[in-house]
């Protein structure tokens, strides 16, 4: 809890801090910052949504961080585009182009260096578990009864949900696809999924696309009771 705290605390002081930069070192005028401001949340707000209730086909899911990253590319584009139209007071539909397409391609290329690599094999560290295919792995962070968070990577295999927590690889969670039973847990306001909630432990994962995640899990649950 109390780290979580300092990190908003931290993030607050560097977003107030660039305002001042932007309005004091570079002269940007207060309609630009507004802008900023606005769009900023409105991009937070579609990636929250986008994150919740979007179920990706498995082509989509594993191209997520290029897409997404091309996503980034274009607000970043676009914002930038919008607060030099707003200072020149001009509009030029060429220069935004301009700014989309470069920050499609820098944000895609540079969003992709935070996949996981090709590797399909859960190394194997200290014997803590056993070799086993991924099918599916992503950042997620995990809330536990008492309500303390931690993050890492949740990975399903053929058998179990795995949870690692970052830096140590240490094992938290391991469970196996037939044990579980898990719902969408979403946020309180305004109630947009934000992962999903094991039951049987009441653990909450919060994953990006829980719907995708859920659809994977039942699916093997299927295949496991066929074989």
């Amino acid at each position: 809890m109390k780290k979580n705290i300092i990190q908003k605390i931290l993030t607050a002081i560097f977003f107030t801090g660039l305002l001042v930069v932007l309005k004091i070192y570079f002269n940007t005028p207060d309609i630009a910052i507004v802008f900023l401001l606005v769009f900023t949340v409105l991009a937070g707000l579609i990636r929250v949504v986008v994150f919740g209730y979007v179920n990706p086909p498995d082509w989509l899911y594993r191209m997520r961080f290029t897409v997404l990253g091309i996503g980034y590319g274009i607000f970043i584009g676009v914002m930038l585009f919008g607060m030099e139209a707003i200072e020149d007071n001009t509009f030029i539909v060429q220069y935004l182009l301009k700014f989309i397409l470069i920050g499609s391609v820098i944000g895609g290329i540079f969003n992709n260096t935070l996949s996981f690599g090709k590797s399909q094999k859960l190394e194997r560290k200290k014997g803590l578990f056993m070799l086993e295919r991924q099918l599916v792995k992503d950042f997620a962070q995990l809330i536990n009864r008492d309500g303390t968070k931690i993050n890492g990577k949740l990975v399903l295999t053929n058998d179990n949900l795995v949870f690692l927590e970052n830096g140590t690889n240490e094992k938290v969670l391991e469970k196996s696809i037939g044990e579980i039973s898990a719902v969408i847990y979403t946020i309180k306001f305004p109630r947009i999924p934000n992962g999903f909630k094991i039951e049987n432990d009441e653990i909450v994962l919060k994953a990006p696309f829980p719907g995708y995640w859920l659809k994977r899990i039942d699916k093997r649950k299927q295949i496991k009771m066929v074989t």
